[in-house]
């Protein structure tokens, strides 16, 4: 149709990454027309860039986490059984590379997560069996409700969709989709920035015997703090106790525990309390129990005048498979395999620079994703329109050529046609 109307006429496919100069290889379809008379000048290409790895954008950024970049930025919350997936995970490879542990009985042989077993609990039926009774609970968690099916052949869904696939820092990223997750694609990336520290590092302590960091004026936001082994004891006498059957210094006025021995050792049991005593039915260092309710609220609620203590119920050596959360664990590279946060998107996207801030409507991540994923890459959109504004500005002052080794991107079609003249005899 666009022929037929005077328009040169180009279907492509193009890389939105390496138009972008992008840290993501995001290939799409594009076509492009030029009206011949409006516009003689042909469309030359945008030139390719290379792509950048994902560290040199994420490592711009604060670590995920920390909210004074925003909401946006938070660490995705996964069930705890996907994060130990990611774990294992190689970096650059995806759950296929699971296959590489040793498993016996169901359990991985060199590490201890062991999972918790109930009678029946995710039980698998041998095709050649009969099953138990159909009960309208049935499900894969409460029986054996499941089969070894031996005709599965593994889907090209899992094969070619890389399911928990994770990105080396030094590596670009794959396309970003409004559905990119965990568990869905290369969506995680082996971040080697924390891997001996917690995710803040705020009021960190040096050791003696180590290097502290680069000093900048008015921070106190690094390891500013030293484990000094030589200071023996208090000096001048500040903060000591005195012994109970020792005197005590001379007393002065203004005369405070920071500026003296001005402390007792006190045998006498301070909790023993007698009738009349307001400790005696305070409640000081009370333990509620889980299944009980609380007192009065009070504005000095603390955890020494009352009963502001409550038998927590909840501690596990490990959260349970399905439990959602953020965490931190080692990969076997030593490094944190993690999601990329919604913020990390965006700025592989091209959508925001890696120090910027970005808040988008709504409170829903997956929501905030599926915008970012739907975009284009701004990068790309102003390679190609680079190209256009150079075409329209040619035409515009009468050039209808221009001499240049770039690839031309849209031109005139030519057809010859040659036809055979027999001999005549």
């Amino acid at each position: 149709m666009l022929s037929a109307y005077g328009y040169a006429v180009a279907e492509t496919t193009h890389d939105c990454g390496e138009l972008g100069g992008l840290a993501q290889r995001r290939k799409r379809f594009l076509l492009v027309a030029r009206h011949l008379e409006k516009v003689p000048p042909f469309i030359y290409e945008p030139p390719k860039r290379d792509l950048q790895a994902v560290g040199t954008v994420l490592g711009r950024m604060p670590l995920p986490g920390d909210m004074s970049a925003g909401s946006m930025h938070r660490v995705p919350r996964l069930a705890w059984k996907t994060w130990v997936r990611l774990a294992f995970v190689e970096a650059g490879k995806d759950w296929r590379s699971l296959n590489r542990l040793e498993v016996e009985d169901g359990l991985l042989r060199d590490y201890l997560i062991v999972p918790e077993y109930r009678s029946g609990y995710m039980g698998v039926r041998r095709w050649d069996q009969p099953t138990g009774v159909v009960q309208s609970e049935s499900g894969p968690t409460n029986g054996a409700f499941s089969i070894a099916d031996p005709r599965f052949s593994q889907s090209s869904l899992w094969n070619d969709g890389h399911a928990y696939g994770v990105r080396h820092w030094a590596e670009h990223s794959s396309t970003i989709t409004s559905k990119l997750a965990a568990g869905s694609g290369y969506g995680s990336v082996a971040d080697p920035r924390p891997p001996n520290r917690p995710l803040f590092s705020k009021y960190a302590v040096t050791r003696f015997d180590s290097h502290t960091g680069t000093v900048i004026g008015g921070d106190d936001s690094g390891a500013y703090a030293v484990a000094d082994p030589r200071r023996a004891g208090p000096s001048f006498g500040k903060y000591l106790v005195t012994d109970w059957n020792r005197p005590a210094g001379t007393v002065l006025s203004g005369s405070t525990t920071g500026q003296g021995a001005f402390s007792v050792a006190d045998p006498r049991p301070g909790m023993r309390r007698e009738k009349g005593d307001h400790y005696l039915t305070g409640g000081h260092y009370g333990v509620v129990p889980w299944n009980e309710h609380s007192g009065a609220v009070s504005a000095a609620a603390s955890h020494d005048n009352g009963r502001w203590g409550v038998a927590y119920p909840r501690i596990d050596a490990l959260p349970a498979a399905d439990e959602k959360l953020a965490t931190i664990i080692r990969a076997l590279d030593g490094t944190w395999h993690r999601p990329f946060t919604t913020l990390e998107l965006a700025a592989i996207q091209s959508l925001i620079d890696p120090e910027e801030q970005l808040e988008l409507d709504g409170l829903s991540d997956q929501a905030w994703r599926e915008r970012i994923g739907n975009a284009v890459p701004p990068a790309a959109a102003r390679a190609i329109g680079e190209e256009f504004g150079r075409t329209l500005l040619l035409a515009q002052t009468g050039e209808t050529f221009q001499l240049s080794a770039t690839p031309i991107w849209v031109r005139n079609m030519a057809v010859a046609l040659t036809v055979a003249q027999r001999d005549e005899a």
